[in-house]
């Protein structure tokens, strides 16, 4: 496992340590990472390396066998679940690999669903959908009629619309072409990000890479 060097600031958002996860017979150790605020960084891994694996575990979705993860100042492992719950809810935005939208509900019910659970002002994310180039016609459509690109795409939305204090994002361009895949990663601005992917190509867009 290596990583590109980078210079540390004191304004921490991200701190884990020693994680490792045990699945069935297989153990799986990771290397330690810190974010500075504002700063972004892509985990490059092959198919099985354990990518998602890690999302989960620091987004306190899975508990690892040794190890500690602290977001914003707090332990993640320190928390109940409720608590759990209820701070990735308003401190996380989370894309996930397989992402997690309830079919039923429209882009716009996502979004007004993620600012509820943040306790925040609902909105229609009006710039956001521009910006990714999901056309207007769609957004009171339900996500289940929607192609997997332009699901992908409100689930970077539903990330992205409270400006949380950390983005975790797993594959989240896997099933669009180069010219969406763009537009994506143009909306992450100056949120602090930690995406995971197996598309080198993608390394020049971030601070730092690190790869498993």
């Amino acid at each position: 496992m290596n990583s590109r060097p980078c210079c540390w600031v004191t304004d921490t958002v991200l701190a884990a340590q020693g994680l490792s996860v045990r699945l069935g017979s297989r153990h799986i150790a990771f290397p330690d990472l810190r974010l500075a605020r504002g700063e972004s960084v892509l985990v490059l891994g092959e198919s099985g390396s354990g990518k998602s694996t890690l999302i989960h575990l620091l987004a306190g979705l899975l508990v690892p066998a040794t190890g500690s993860v602290q977001i914003a100042g707090q332990s993640i492992g320190a928390m109940s679940s409720s608590e759990r719950d209820r701070f990735r809810a308003r401190h996380l935005g989370l894309v996930y690999q397989t992402l997690n939208l309830l079919p039923y509900l429209t882009p716009i019910d996502h979004l007004r669903l993620a600012a509820q659970f943040a306790g925040r002002a609902p909105s229609d994310g009006k710039d956001l959908w521009a910006a990714l180039s999901l056309d207007a016609s769609l957004l009171n459509t339900p996500v289940r009629r929607l192609s997997v690109g332009q699901q992908q795409r409100v689930a970077v939305a539903r990330a992205l619309i409270c400006q949380p204090d950390l983005i975790f994002a797993d594959e989240p361009t896997s099933a669009l072409d180069r010219t969406n895949r763009d537009r994506v990663m143009n909306c992450w601005g100056g949120q602090t990000l930690l995406m995971v992917s197996h598309d080198s190509d993608l390394a020049s867009r971030f601070d730092r890479v690190v790869t498993l």
